[in-house]
């Protein structure tokens, strides 16, 4: 059976290569399971119980233990500069985690253009 990992990042479709490819590698899994919400890293906090809904079968099902939480440069759904994503990414990771429990890890990154991923601290 494949392994996966799971992402939650904004429905920009730049970010979703550099996302999946640096998922694979850090967790060494065949897949990544991604759900998609416009500006999502400032939204966690509000939309917590829907993600948490919307991650189970990756969990539940696919037996994933590794969440990336991601925002990303050029944000039109969250149009703030890359400081305001990096708080909006730590409040949006804590609020995950604490949903998720301790059984899953929650990872936030911050996407740039050029495709380079940087890990938040803690990470």
């Amino acid at each position: 059976m494949p392994t996966f990992a799971s992402a939650i990042t904004c429905i920009d479709g730049r970010v979703l290569p550099p996302l999946i490819d640096f998922a694979r590698d850090r967790y060494g899994v065949d897949a990544v399971d991604v759900v998609t919400e416009p500006g999502v890293d400032a939204t966690v906090p509000e939309l917590v119980d829907d993600l948490t809904r919307r991650l189970a079968p990756s969990i539940d099902k696919h037996g994933s233990h590794d969440v990336v939480l991601a925002g990303h440069e050029d944000c039109a759904g969250n149009p703030v500069d890359e400081a305001t994503h990096r708080q909006h990414l730590a409040r949006s990771a804590a609020a995950l985690s604490t949903a998720l429990g301790p059984e899953v890890d929650v990872l936030a990154v911050y996407i740039h253009l050029d495709g380079t991923v940087d890990v938040l601290d803690g990470g």
